[in-house]
């Protein structure tokens, strides 16, 4: 079994290990907790590096994952951002693993190879987003930063992707193969709900595009949408243009932000699934949806899987929004078709006793000092129609 040290620079995954909603909680901050979760499930030991919160320098939560207190989000200015990287290492010393994980493209990724090199550990990084492998977030990045970034990817013991579009990507900008290994879920129990509205779940960024599902909405006066989100410090217009908005759409409920513990109960009420983004990397809220039998409606998909495993439909436009969920509105029994469709895909492609089998193989080869080799560990085969 692996030791296995996962660094996270969210203080939302803080708060979901020690189960205190804390912050709004992003796909990349549940995978790497879920994860984790599986890896001890297995019987691997795992260190979480953390935020400072001002807790212990170590504790163990409810699930036995330590917990490491590295450096804090106070850690701003110009002094204290160059000890940031002397308090990480220091938390890497204490974990003391064999493998260290790190997920989502950041300067971060750079000093946690670095440091795994200069101690002769095993690096994993992981893609969570295609804006880490499109060059789309390395310009937000000043030289210093963007640089440790592409050392910490062309430096990984090994890069797992989510989807063989970001594969691709990833080996266009890199030179570097990735490995597929699906996001992982935690099945929930069947609810027998009554399926009332059409559900919106991100956060308010204006990438997320709120206002093309508001004028969805505007064209179905008929049907009820809620959206549940938080706003974002760094685009608060784009909120407060959806709640104002809003008071001229009555068929239409905005939230705000829910619990993740809590979000369960509001998938199970839907009859359909909303994405409008115009990127992503793989969405758990997909899995939320579909894992509760909630056919998806989305401008993205992810390898084509919405079509292929006929989850749903794929649009690119409102019209085209406009007219799946109309059909599915109608249509009480291709609801029920896509949504059963949906429960055995992630069944039986994300399930954390599926996605286990794969984590176990690559960690005991990292470990053990074999060859990983560069075809995927696991990848999506194309099959099922096309449900456009």
């Amino acid at each position: 079994m692996a030791h296995v040290g996962i660094v996270s620079t969210s203080k939302a995954t803080y708060g979901l290990l020690t189960e205190n909603a804390m912050a709004r909680v992003g796909g990349a901050e549940l995978q790497q907790v879920l994860i984790a979760r599986c890896l001890r499930k297995s019987g691997h030991e795992v260190s979480f590096l953390v935020h400072d919160f001002d807790q212990a320098n170590v504790m163990v939560n409810e699930q036995g994952i330590r917990l490491v207190k590295t450096f804090g989000l106070r850690d701003g200015g110009f002094l204290l951002k160059h000890i940031t990287p002397l308090r990480l290492f220091r938390g890497l010393n204490i974990a003391d693993a064999d493998v260290y994980y790190q997920r989502t493209a950041s300067f971060i990724t750079g000093l946690v190879s670095a440091y795994c090199k200069a101690r002769g550990r095993k690096f994993i990084f992981a893609v969570a987003s295609n804006m880490d492998v499109d060059g789309s977030r390395e310009r937000a990045y000043n030289c210093f930063e963007r640089a440790l970034y592409r050392y910490g990817v062309r430096s990984a013991d090994v890069i797992l992707v989510q989807t063989n579009d970001q594969a691709q990507m990833l080996e266009s900008r890199f030179r570097r193969t990735g490995i597929v290994i699906p996001n992982i879920y935690e099945m929930p129990q069947t609810e027998e709900t009554e399926r009332r509205y059409v559900l919106w779940v991100a956060n308010f960024y204006a990438l997320k595009r709120p206002q093309m599902l508001l004028e969805v909405a505007r064209q179905i006066p008929e049907c009820k949408f809620v959206m549940v989100g938080s706003p974002v410090d760094a685009e608060p217009d784009v909120y407060r243009d959806a709640v104002a908005a809003v008071e001229h759409l009555p068929n239409v409920e905005i939230r705000g932000p829910v619990p993740y513990s809590e979000v369960g109960s509001i998938y199970s009420e839907a009859f359909a699934f909303t994405c409008t983004s115009v990127i992503e990397g793989f969405p758990n809220t997909y899995l939320d949806a579909l894992s509760r039998g909630v056919p998806v409606v989305s401008t993205f998909d992810p390898d084509e899987i919405i079509c292929r495993h006929r989850l749903g439909f794929h649009c690119q436009t409102v019209d085209g929004m406009v007219s799946s969920l109309g059909n599915l509105l109608s249509n009480s029994e291709l609801q029920t078709a896509l949504g059963e469709n949906g429960r055995q895909y992630v069944k039986s492609v994300h399930a954390m006793e599926v996605v286990r089998d794969y984590y176990d193989d690559l960690l005991a080869k990292l470990v053990e000092g074999g060859s990983v080799t560069a075809e995927p560990v696991c990848s999506r085969t194309k099959q099922g129609d096309s449900s456009r």
